[in-house]
């Protein structure tokens, strides 16, 4: 496997109805790749409603040897999709291709997508500032449910955050304490799948 100088893109889609599923497999292939500089996972319509996610390389990967993907054809347990440029290869079952090229498209043009790995996560531990939070991570927006929001206020982040992209921009959606401080709208999921939380 050689890396390149482009960013490229890989969706994931293997029906995952548990989320925890959906962020171990993306993760597993993440971290494999050693080049993901943003993992997403997005909730899919259908029959029945599923996780798929996407996966933005820093580098792309121009030497596919068939036992690579098929590597992280197992690790994603489903459908993988890698772009880059005007190329792609895709293995698994065709609605699972589908699904992840919807997945990579819609984080591509910010329009969908819940960050699970994202620039300046590691920072974001404990209380910090919201002025932080916006010059130290890749989020580019807070928003506050039923209340205002200013620069100092102080995010009580749990060591749990998952922004959202929304109008191409990595957006934290907060709720307001008792205390004044703010905290994350989604707190860490009680999904308790076989991979566990």
């Amino acid at each position: 496997m050689r890396p390149v100088g482009d960013v490229a893109w890989i969706g994931l889609d293997a029906s995952h109805q548990g989320l925890g599923d959906t962020e171990y497999a993306a993760l597993a292939v993440a971290d494999v790749l050693g080049c993901v500089e943003e993992v997403c996972t997005h909730a899919m319509q259908g029959a029945v409603p599923y996780y798929a996610a996407s996966l933005r390389l820093v580098r792309g990967v121009d030497a596919w040897e068939p036992e690579f993907v098929e590597e992280l054809r197992g690790l994603a347990e489903g459908a993988v999709v890698y772009e880059r440029g005007n190329w792609a290869i895709e293995v698994g079952d065709a609605p699972g291709r589908v699904g992840a090229r919807a997945a990579i498209a819609a984080h591509a043009a910010g329009a969908g997508g819940r960050a699970i790995r994202f620039g300046g996560q590691a920072r974001l531990q404990g209380a910090v500032r919201v002025a932080d939070v916006l010059s130290s991570t890749a989020i580019r927006d807070v928003q506050v449910l039923g209340g205002a929001l200013a620069a100092e206020a102080i995010v009580e982040t749990r060591n749990y955050v998952r922004p959202q992209y929304t109008v191409g921009s990595l957006t934290l959606i907060v709720t307001p304490l008792d205390d004044g401080r703010l905290q994350p709208f989604e707190l860490e999921h009680a999904d308790q799948s076989r991979h566990g939380p």
